[in-house]
């Protein structure tokens, strides 16, 4: 079969950056899984894609900023092989597919080891660690390696498959080649009420503010996973999604999904837990000009009329509570600028950030810092069941 590869190849990058991954300037189409960012401030090495030009050219990627887990590419090139070709290039893919499958399954057992070996040498997490001071949260069963704190992710069974190492800068990675998916860890014990959240510092807030046991997921596409595994283990206990709110990510020239927020729900509809969404007030006593500080929840009217953001009809329709009611004072005019178009709004927002006029804040951590814990309790106790995916998907075209 021939196909110009360049034209595949510019095919698979407008493809990968659709999922809001940043290309490499050169693509390697060798069928293995390389790394590469993702886009925005945090996206360094944020994604991977796999490409391969045998037979129909094919291949996947991922974005682990937008939770919508691998993604399948196949190009659109004309078939013209023969019957004898396509079965032979059957039976090479057939044979790929198990040698990656050997080869993940290698990667995985080398990761356990090592995550075992860092594990067992590690010395107890100082509470005084700057990461840990920031966030206003103790080391909970953390460890410390060479300079960074160590979080061991652990399946339903105990069994230890990786790490999550952060820097005292915040900056967080994981072990090269470990398993993610199901795994967790374990603020606290267990209660009649569980929670579940992306990251440590959340964790650590929700049981600094409830004393329940927190399950940390890591990242928002593996909340499903921790919630299934979860519930299996204890079908009687009330599980809480302590949903993220990535609410800007939905403003950006390339926009990324609502990511915290979308899976949360979804986790809940699984496996019929509540949702709680950290809520902030449009100005703070600690601001020192509030005319200057805008927060990320007032431009929910824009990301309405954008069609991209579920938590603004669930607000509409009541089936969660408004977070800011200020952003009825400014209805007329957010709705006057939601005209403006998707590349501009990126560029405002950015202009915003950088200038330190937005705050952005996400999480329940970030409420404890900023509000304290008393907020997290009455937002924590305000959860309710997540809206059907009917409701979720509904148009946004309707009058505010």
């Amino acid at each position: 079969m021939s196909f110009d590869e360049l034209t595949v190849i510019d095919q698979f990058r407008l493809a990968l950056q659709g999922r809001a991954i940043a290309p490499p300037p050169k693509i390697i189409a060798d069928g293995k899984l390389h790394r590469c960012d993702a886009e925005g401030k945090k996206g360094k090495l944020g994604a991977a894609y796999r490409l391969c030009l045998k037979g129909i050219p094919a291949g996947g990627f991922q974005n682990w900023h937008d939770g919508r887990g691998w993604e399948k590419w196949k190009s659109d090139v004309e078939d013209t092989r023969t019957p004898a070709q396509k079965a032979r290039d059957a039976r090479e893919i057939e044979k790929r597919r198990m040698r990656q499958a050997e080869e993940h399954r290698q990667n995985q057992a080398a990761a356990r080891e090592r995550a075992d070996w860092i594990w067992y040498h590690c010395e107890e997490a100082p509470p005084d660690f700057p990461y840990l001071l920031r966030k206003g949260v103790p080391p909970i069963g953390l460890g410390l390696y060479k300079g960074a704190l160590v979080i061991p992710m652990r399946d339903i069974h105990g069994i230890l498959h990786s790490l999550q190492l952060i820097q005292a800068d915040g900056k967080k990675a994981y072990l090269k080649f470990g398993r993610v998916e199901g795994c967790f860890f374990g603020v606290g014990t267990p209660g009649e009420t569980i929670y579940v959240v992306e990251g440590y510092a959340t964790a650590g807030s929700l049981h600094l503010a409830t004393g329940m046991g927190v399950a940390v997921g890591f990242d928002s596409g593996n909340l499903l996973h921790v919630a299934q595994a979860l519930r299996d283990k204890y079908p009687t206990r009330q599980i809480v999604m302590g949903s993220d709110d990535d609410i800007l990510n939905i403003l950006r020239d390339k926009p990324l999904p609502n990511a915290g927020l979308v899976w949360a729900c979804e986790s809940a509809r699984a496996v019929t837990a509540t949702v709680a969404v950290p809520q902030f007030p449009p100005c703070l006593e600690a601001d020192v000009d509030p005319f200057r500080r805008v927060r990320a929840s007032a431009f929910r009217p824009i990301a309405s009329a954008a069609s991209l953001d579920p938590a603004f009809r669930f607000y509409q329709r009541g089936i969660l509570p408004r977070i800011d009611p200020w952003v009825d004072q400014q209805m007329a005019a957010l709705q006057g600028l939601s005209t403006l178009d998707r590349l501009t709004w990126g560029t405002i927002i950015l202009h915003l950030r950088d200038s330190g006029i937005l705050a952005d804040e996400t999480d329940f951590n970030d409420m404890h810092t900023l509000i304290g814990l008393d907020a997290v309790r009455e937002c924590i106790a305000r959860a309710v069941p997540a809206p059907s995916r009917e409701v979720q998907d509904l148009s946004f075209n309707i009058a505010v």
